[in-house]
């Protein structure tokens, strides 16, 4: 699935069951594809493969968003900080919340 059909299909089905079932719902999932080797975290080898061969994001584009979901700096991504961006990009007001870029600049619609 393309990063834009991705987003298209997160907008319907939030409309459906509301946003924060959707970011966790849907956090949840992404955290499982991206941790390929199964260790509960997600380093940058994963996450960058995951956003340049799946959504077709630039190695140094990929490396960025993991750099701001990495909040604190341990170069990995355990599942709490990955849901609390995403959360924060469904919830929060603005497009410059870290788990945002993740989906994107055109995400969130209509903010």
């Amino acid at each position: 699935m393309a990063r834009g059909e991705c987003v298209a299909v997160v907008c319907l089905v939030g409309v459906c069951t509301g946003w924060l079932n959707v970011a966790d719902g849907l956090g949840h999932v992404f955290f499982v594809v991206i941790d390929a080797n199964g260790d509960y975290g997600i380093g940058r080898e994963e996450f960058t493969r995951f956003l340049t061969d799946v959504w077709g994001l630039g190695e140094a584009d990929a490396l960025e968003v993991f750099g701001a979901l990495d909040s604190d700096g341990d170069g990995r991504v355990f599942c709490p900080e990955f849901l609390r961006a995403i959360r924060g990009c469904f919830l929060l007001s603005g497009r410059d919340a870290p788990g945002c870029l993740f989906f994107g600049t055109s995400w969130p619609p209509g903010r």
